[in-house]
């Protein structure tokens, strides 16, 4: 979650099934959130994504 869209990332947690988790990315803003932590931003939606395309 970026300092852009709090209000919206806490509502997407809050509706989001067990075992999920909201990250913060303090100080970056919404678009950029993708391009200074592109790695860490795939890798992530990958890993929760991938078991339900199985």
């Amino acid at each position: 979650m970026d300092d852009g869209c709090q209000w919206q990332g806490q509502r997407v947690g809050e509706a989001a099934k067990e075992g999920s988790s909201l990250r913060q990315a303090p100080g970056v803003d919404h678009v950029d959130l993708f391009l200074t932590y592109f790695d860490v931003y795939v890798g992530r939606a990958t890993g929760y994504f991938s078991p339900s395309f199985r």
